[in-house]
């Protein structure tokens, strides 16, 4: 009671991915996604916000990947903790999370966003579809919807 924080909230179209896409390909279109993150959290930044708010999906493309893609612009993102990810180490195996936790430590903001999330394959049942979450069973994993939540440490709050 009687903290007060200010927040952001941006709703908006990602850069679509293409059909067919390679991971490189992915790598290009995430980016692009953390570039306009880039840009409305300056915005937010700018005017006084602590923690940006972007949409389900946005920062992978979301609703707009191919079918059977989802593991091409997913991320096997990490536990949270304090290790920030704003760093070569991580940049090379999850780029837009990476970039994500650069962005946060650049602005001293949280940064709260969808995107894919690579784990173990589960035998869990979807609420959506009545259906067992898809597995590739070649590398053992599959793609959640999640949300990964970035402080201003560059660290992984949340996912």
């Amino acid at each position: 009671p009687g903290v007060r924080y200010r927040a952001a909230v941006v709703e908006l179209g990602s850069f679509k991915a293409g059909t067919n896409a390679t991971f490189d390909d992915a790598r290009r279109v995430k980016l692009r996604n953390a570039a306009m993150i880039d840009e409305w959290t300056a915005k937010a930044a700018r005017s006084g916000a602590q923690i940006v708010v972007f949409g389900e999906d946005y920062a992978d493309s979301g609703w707009e990947l191919p079918v059977g893609a989802q593991n091409v612009y997913a991320e096997p993102l990490p536990q949270p903790g304090t290790v920030s990810l704003c760093s070569d180490v991580w940049t090379s195996r999850i780029p837009l999370a990476s970039a994500l936790a650069c962005i946060a430590r650049k602005y001293n903001i949280t940064i709260a966003t969808g995107l894919g999330d690579l784990g173990p394959c589960v035998r869990n049942i979807s609420p959506f579809t009545r259906e067992q979450f898809p597995c590739d069973r070649a590398i053992g994993l599959t793609a959640f919807n999640s949300i990964g939540v970035f402080g201003p440490e560059g660290n992984l709050l949340a996912k």
